[in-house]
């Protein structure tokens, strides 16, 4: 029976290139390349998990992170360095917070695959950025306030790239590839950093809920008490007129 998840071929570098065993040609890294993503389907994900999640351990702690599915813009892909991946392959991206200690994770991206042990269909690359509050926060309220469709995130990477790129408007798949100092069913992680990261904002045609209880409302009934007031000095005007000339007649 074969195995679900079989080792990625061997992969050995060699001066700036990496070679894949079974094929000939070699990847290369590419300094300043800019992974331009579209993130759709926001939402918010909310829990608790181990503080210490490489070693599993630490107390439960709160999370809240975003998450969406992304894809590359253009006909550009992720693939992965001697294995076939589908060209609609999803890729999960999550927006996470970082520690204000944690300063060497500033903006940063971490690239990598998951393989369900269950079903190849729920295999996916995964992407996970890291901002700071302040960032976290801009975006978190934006997506609340329901008036958000999707994040265009840029990263910034050098992650592998087949040696035989052609022109720079042609279509371009990055490579995540197999360790170099041992067998695994797993690709290695790539890094990278946010180079930008914006949104649009629908206006909202209609006043929010916030507005109606805490702004809308006193203006609406300060009206409709002007209104009132107005209707009844309008009948006792009428009244006094209906007076003055029934005495009038009566002389």
């Amino acid at each position: 029976m074969a195995l679900r998840h079989p080792n990625l071929p061997k992969a050995s570098l060699h001066g700036k290139e990496l070679y894949i065993e079974g094929e000939t040609k070699p990847y290369l890294r590419q300094p300043g390349e800019t992974i331009w993503l579209r993130v759709d389907g926001l939402r918010i994900r909310r829990g608790y998990e181990l503080e210490d999640q490489v070693n599993r351990t630490g107390d439960m702690v709160p999370i809240e992170f975003l998450i969406g599915n992304a894809s590359l813009e253009g006909s550009n892909r992720i693939g992965i360095a001697g294995r076939n991946v589908t060209t609609n392959m999803p890729i999960e991206f999550q927006l996470r917070l970082v520690a204000e200690a944690e300063t060497n994770l500033y903006w940063h991206i971490t690239i990598g695959f998951h393989l369900d042990e269950q079903s190849a269909a729920r295999d996916r690359f995964w992407i996970i950025a890291r901002c700071m509050r302040q960032h976290f926060d801009d975006v978190l309220a934006a997506v609340r306030r329901g008036h958000v469709d999707s994040i265009r995130v840029g990263i910034a990477t050098t992650m592998w790239m087949r040696s035989e790129r052609s022109t720079v408007s042609a279509p371009r798949t990055w490579y995540l590839v197999p360790h170099t100092d041992r067998e695994s069913i797993y690709p290695k992680l790539e890094q990278g950093k946010i180079s930008s990261l914006v949104w649009e904002e629908r206006p909202d045609a209609r006043p929010s809920h916030a507005a109606v209880d805490g702004t809308t409302l006193p203006k609406t009934r300060l009206a409709l008490l002007r209104t009132l007031v107005y209707s009844v000095l309008g009948i006792w005007l009428a009244v006094g007129a209906v007076l003055v000339i029934l005495v009038l007649l009566r002389r």
